[in-house]
C-alpha cells in the first residue's frame, strides 16, 4: 500500500531518530569498551581483570546511556508538548490573532488573497488541523514526530551492549596478546561497516562515512590506550 506524504514524513522522522540512537549506541559501545579493555589489558596484563572490567563497563554504561536517552527524550517531548498546549490555548482564546498570523504566513508563501482566504477559512473550521498548521509554521513542530522516550532508550541500550560485546569477545577466545589485536581489528571493521551502512538513509558516500566513523571513534579509543601505557610506566603497582 502506498503511503501518503504525511505518513512518509512521519516514518522518515522515526527512522532518523532510531538511526541516531542505534549509531550512537553501537559506536559508543565499541569505542568505550575497546578503550577500556585495551587500556586495562596493557596496564594490568591480566585476562581475568580485562574480562571482568569489560563486562562491568558494558553493563553499567548501557544502563546509563539508556537512562540518559530516556530522560533527555522525555524532557524534549514534554517541552514540545507544552508549546503545543500553549498554541492550542491561543487558537481557542484568540482565534482572530491566529487567523491573521496564518494569512500572513500563506501570503508570504506566494498565495493570492483569494487563495489565502479560502485556505484560512477552511482551517479555522477545524481546530485540530489548525493546530497542526500553526505548530508547523510557527514552532516547526510535527506532533507525530515527537520523541519516543521508551523506544529510544531501548534502542540505545541494546545497541550499546552489541557494540561493547564486539571488542570484548576476542578476550573470551584468544590469549591476552592476540586478543588485543583481534579486538582492535574487529572494532575497526564494525565501525567502518556502521558508518557505511547509515548512508542507506543519509545517501552520503559510504566509503567516506565509514572512514569518518572509524577514524573518529578509534581516535577516542587510542587515548585510552595512551593513558594506560603512561600509567603503566609512571604509576607504581600496589
Amino acid at each position: 500500500m502506498k503511503l501518503s506524504y504525511h505518513e512518509l514524513n512521519t516514518k522518515s522522522a522515526q527512522n532518523s531518530s532510531r538511526l541516531r540512537e542505534a549509531v550512537f549506541g553501537l559506536g559508543d559501545g565499541v569505542v568505550s569498551t575497546l578503550g577500556a579493555v585495551t587500556g586495562i589489558s596493557v596496564g594490568t596484563g591480566s585476562k581475568f581483570v580485562v574480562l571482568l572490567s569489560g563486562l562491568v563497563v558494558i553493563a553499567v554504561e548501557s544502563l546509563s546511556m539508556a537512562a540518559g536517552t530516556y530522560l533527555s527524550s522525555k524532557s524534549e517531548r514534554e517541552l514540545l508538548e507544552r508549546y503545543l498546549e500553549e498554541e492550542k490555548w491561543q487558537i481557542k482564546n484568540h482565534p482572530e490573532q491566529e487567523e491573521e498570523e496564518l494569512k500572513e504566513i500563506y501570503t508570504k508563501k506566494g498565495f493570492t488573497k483569494k487563495e489565502v482566504d479560502i485556505i484560512v477559512a477552511r482551517l479555522m473550521k477545524n481546530p485540530a488541523v489548525m493546530l497542526e498548521e500553526m505548530a508547523y509554521h510557527e514552532l516547526k513542530i510535527i506532533s507525530e514526530n515527537l520523541e519516543q522516550p521508551s523506544s529510544n532508550a531501548l534502542i540505545m541500550g541494546v545497541s550499546y551492549i552489541l557494540g561493547g560485546v564486539i571488542p570484548l569477545s576476542a578476550y573470551f577466545i584468544f590469549g591476552l596478546s592476540n586478543a588485543l589485536w583481534v579486538s582492535i581489528v574487529l572494532s575497526v571493521i564494525v565501525l567502518f561497516a556502521v558508518g557505511a551502512y547509515k548512508t542507506k538513509l543519509t545517501h552520503k558516500n559510504p566509503w567516506k562515512s565509514g572512514f569518518e566513523m572509524m577514524s573518529v571513534s578509534l581516535g577516542a579509543a587510542l587515548i585510552g590506550y595512551a593513558i594506560a601505557k603512561l600509567a603503566g610506566v609512571y604509576v607504581p603497582m600496589i
